[in-house]
């Protein structure tokens, strides 16, 4: 039997139905998470739009806009349906909020323990939240997991509430859990954030040298790291990763581990510039390990600043045989690089580094200085088995309370003459103040006979200076040991060096005062210094600071009088009283005469105007 209108009506009603599974089943657009927020459109918790995330899919951009207060949850992100590079799902503060929207966590932390999960899921952002933790130990505040790709955090804040010291050992506030299967790809994009009181900062790590992160971008953020034995930043296995602007400090912990920040295993480029990381074990540390099928990657590094207890910065290709890939293209240059500790390592090491004629590896504009104070001695700058380097303009400092000990150097260079290894040539050391006040060597060099020295090595208007009870013993090649004179004679090195204390601004400060390196370099094409001024063309300070120059304009107005035939001068100490050398110029036309000079910090200026070109024409 029929029944008019009901079969209509099911059908009314499945269509409703299937509509509204349809609007759940695909989700974008803008939403809200607002405990205490009603709609369709709002989730009254982070785990109620996860779910729905889940369960549904997106369809395209999602944003939510997280309200003010505190939420205290725990969840985890799988793999989203329909989420892609242009789909993706993004978490950030709404931006109408007048307090901070606070994912506060706070359940005792312990090993293993996350508050949010990223299990192998793609096209995730976090954007100007706050992450709250109380103390604990060895677990990742957002933990990584799975095939994780396309990640980015920006404008976040990560803090652990009342630390104490040992509390917070191996916490971290963005990083992998070493326990389950773990990599990302893709893109990692960390940006504008402070991270405060974790032992650790940030780990991310690629799976091989074949699936690896695209890109990974860590920009101005700021780490306040507390607990000895951190990391600050930790990426391994990536293409290319950049690593700028950053502010990161280990804290109190200088004396009992520090931290460190690594960048390893990668295979196109490196880039770390305009870092301040103090009060570490370890400023930046990078290396390779690739197979010769795999292009010469590039490492630069510049204008970074950095205090460490043990290391300044090492960048280094782990095999040097002939059937490994080495860093072929290198730049570091404006680093200023202080290392304090009393067991140190060294403030710039270098190895495996093979860079070609037509395009030179270039160390220039450091700043490297090294407190030698225990039992243990090392070298400021070492070079292991490198080629084709330019070494300009830098200035490096051996000082400290150490009783005298040839056991270290200021620079060390040294190769590994294996036949299975690359061949080293062409190091240049040009324009450089080397200084060693310790007891230890000036340039120490092993690896290379005394005949074969030239064609490795060439030195040339550098700027030495150390103890002078080893003045004979301050350069050494082998076994062999030599003072400036020798070095220079008998190797055909230094020709035009120059012996002198550089009178540094203090051992740390490395920039110069009155000083024998002063207009005593030669012209190699760096134009500026350390803090960006000019140079001078012709003649050059040695070192990585060009001596700071003032420029005094003198005027004169001579509106009152008659201008002489010969024209205004002045004269004065600046150019030896020569009346008629230093011609004034009325450039305005308004009867004003001018004329610059320039002046070293500190100089006295006397000088008298002349109308005329005769010291008997004082005006």
């Amino acid at each position: 039997m029929r029944i008019p209108g009901k079969a209509h009506k099911i059908y009314i009603l499945l269509a409703f139905f299937l509509l509204n599974f349809g609007a759940l089943g695909q989700l974008s657009g803008t939403f809200t998470i607002d405990k205490n927020g009603t709609g369709s459109k709002n989730f009254i918790s982070f785990g109620a739009a996860v779910s729905a995330l889940t369960t549904s899919g997106v369809s395209g951009p999602t944003v939510f806009h997280v309200k003010q207060g505190s939420y205290n949850e725990r969840f985890s992100i799988p793999s989203i349906t329909g989420s892609s590079t242009t789909n993706t799902i993004t978490f950030q503060a709404a931006p109408t909020n007048s307090a901070p929207a606070e994912l506060a966590y706070n359940s005792v932390f312990a090993i293993g323990t996350y508050a949010i999960r990223l299990n192998g899921t793609s096209n995730i952002y976090f954007k100007d939240l706050v992450f709250s933790a109380p103390s604990g130990y060895d677990y990742r505040y957002i933990e990584m997991i799975g095939a994780n790709s396309n990640i980015g955090f920006e404008g976040n804040k990560f803090r652990v509430l009342s630390p104490a010291q040992g509390v917070g050992f191996d916490a971290v506030a963005v990083g992998l859990s070493y326990s389950i299967s773990s990599s990302i790809s893709g893109n990692f994009i960390f940006r504008s954030n402070s991270i405060k009181n974790f032992n650790d900062g940030l780990r991310v790590f690629g799976e091989s040298n074949t699936w690896s992160l695209d890109t990974c971008l860590i920009l101005n953020n700021t780490l306040d790291l507390y607990g000895e034995g951190a990391h600050g930043v930790e990426v391994t296995y990536f293409k290319h990763c950049e690593f700028s602007n950053n502010d990161i400090d280990f804290g109190s912990f200088l004396s009992t581990g520090g931290g460190m920040n690594d960048f390893t295993k990668f295979h196109t480029s490196f880039i770390a510039s305009n870092n301040r990381i103090i009060n570490t074990e370890s400023g930046i540390h990078t290396h390779i390990d690739l197979p010769d099928t795999v292009p010469p990657p590039s490492v630069e590094i510049t204008n970074n600043t950095i205090k460490s207890d043990r290391w300044g910065i090492t960048i280094a290709s782990l095999n040097l045989d002939t059937s490994s890939t080495h860093i072929g293209n290198l730049k570091v240059v404006g680093n200023t690089i202080d290392v304090l500790g009393q067991y140190i390592d060294g403030c710039l090491f270098i190895s495996g580094v093979n860079c070609s004629s037509g395009a030179p590896g270039i160390i220039s504009n450091n700043m490297l200085s090294m407190r030698n104070d225990g039992s243990e001695f090392y070298n400021v700058l070492e070079i292991k088995h490198s080629n084709e380097l330019k070494v300009y303009h830098n200035s490096i400092s051996s000082y400290g309370n150490a009783a005298p000990n040839l056991a270290h150097a200021t620079v060390e260079i040294n190769t590994e003459n294996l036949s299975s290894n690359f061949s080293c040539s062409n190091i240049d050391i040009f324009n450089n103040i080397i200084s060693n006040t310790t007891g230890g060597k000036l340039i120490s060099v092993d690896g290379v006979t005394s005949s074969a020295l030239m064609s490795f090595l060439s030195c040339d208007y550098n700027n030495y200076y150390g103890d002078f009870q080893w003045n004979n013993q301050l350069f050494k090649i082998g076994s062999s040991l030599y003072g400036l004179a020798g070095w220079s004679s008998s190797f055909q090195q230094d020709a035009n060096s120059i012996w002198g204390n550089p009178n540094f601004r203090d051992t740390t400060d490395l920039h110069i005062l009155s000083s024998p390196a002063l207009n005593a370099g030669t012209p190699l094409g760096v134009f500026k210094d350390i803090d960006n001024q000019v140079r001078l063309l012709a003649q050059p300070d040695i070192g990585a600071d060009e001596y700071s120059l003032s420029t005094y304009r003198l005027k004169v107005d001579m509106n009152a009088d008659t201008a002489n035939s010969s024209g205004v001068f002045v004269t004065g100490n600046f150019q030896n009283w020569q009346p008629g050398s230093s011609q004034m110029l009325d450039s305005g036309g308004d009867g004003i005469y001018e004329y610059d000079v320039t002046l070293n910090l500190g100089d006295t200026l006397l000088y008298k105007f002349l109308n005329g070109n005769s010291i008997s024409d004082t005006e």
